[in-house]
């Protein structure tokens, strides 16, 4: 109703309504003159409308727009950001989880793309975990296989014969 009277449109202003009196009584205080505070105020003065322009960063102004309660990470996940562009906690510093941020997002993550593919060291100790737990080859394995089901068939055929 006081934006119809004193026809008052949104724009990205902050307005202030301050009657003329306000504005005596305050320079009043300020420049230590006196006011006469028995003095009937005239209620048919028009107020004085300043105006201050409000001036926003991008991030306040994407902050407002965010109405989802999402914390940040959150947020940036949803709309396929990297969540966490700086390490927060000491998982973040391990090659596993780099490796898993790039093959999520790609370049955007900031990675080196070198990690996703093993060291040296990490294929030595992979060829000599194999070694130890797959002691045979292939063929070794298939020729075993073979021999063992032949004993297996020879056995119950003897076993019929009997």
């Amino acid at each position: 109703m006081l934006r119809n009277i004193l026809n008052i449109q949104r724009c990205p202003f902050s307005i202030i309504i301050r009657t003329n009196k306000d504005i005596q009584r305050d320079c009043g205080r300020n420049f230590a003159t006196t006011v006469d505070e028995n003095a009937t105020e005239d209620k048919s003065e028009e107020p004085f409308v300043e105006k201050q322009e409000v001036v926003l960063a991008d991030d306040q102004i994407e902050a407002k727009r965010n109405k989802s309660r999402l914390n940040a990470p959150h947020w940036r996940k949803i709309h396929g950001e990297v969540p966490y562009p700086e390490p927060a906690f000491w998982t973040h510093h391990t090659v596993k989880y780099k490796r898993m941020m790039y093959a999520r997002y790609g370049e955007k993550c900031g990675e080196n793309p070198g990690i996703m593919w093993p060291t040296k060291k990490d294929l030595e100790e992979q060829l000599d975990y194999e070694r130890i737990a797959y002691p045979y080859t292939i063929q070794e394995v298939v020729e075993n296989c073979k021999a063992r089901r032949q004993e297996e068939q020879d056995y119950i055929v003897k076993r019929y014969r009997c």
